[in-house]
């Protein structure tokens, strides 16, 4: 991709079963579905709509991992036992500006 990139910083809880989606870098972005898998891939459409939105500016967003890789890479390794319990986390989204 051609155009100045920076990354937004999503922050991730869980509120009654709720999996909710936030940014400080981004005000507004705001995502939240009871399946994570959904909440996490609707994230890069509310990031770009949100920018064209707000500041008119067109961008292509995306996770810097997918969410299967994104779970991957939380689970031990076959030959260790898990270190911690699975939980979803802070995760960054790559901003492509497209004009």
């Amino acid at each position: 991709m051609s155009g100045p990139k920076t990354s937004i910083c999503v922050s991730y809880k869980n509120t009654d079963g709720w999996h909710v989606f936030a940014s400080d870098d981004l005000p507004g972005l705001y995502v939240a579905h009871q399946n994570a898998e959904v909440a996490y891939n609707d994230i890069s459409d509310s990031i770009e709509k949100l920018l064209m939105l707000n500041q008119g500016i067109q961008v292509k967003a995306e996770p810097e991992l997918s969410f299967e890789e994104f779970l991957n890479a939380l689970k031990p390794s076959e030959d260790s036992k898990p270190q911690r319990p699975l939980v979803l986390s802070s995760q960054r989204y790559v901003v492509y500006a497209t004009q």
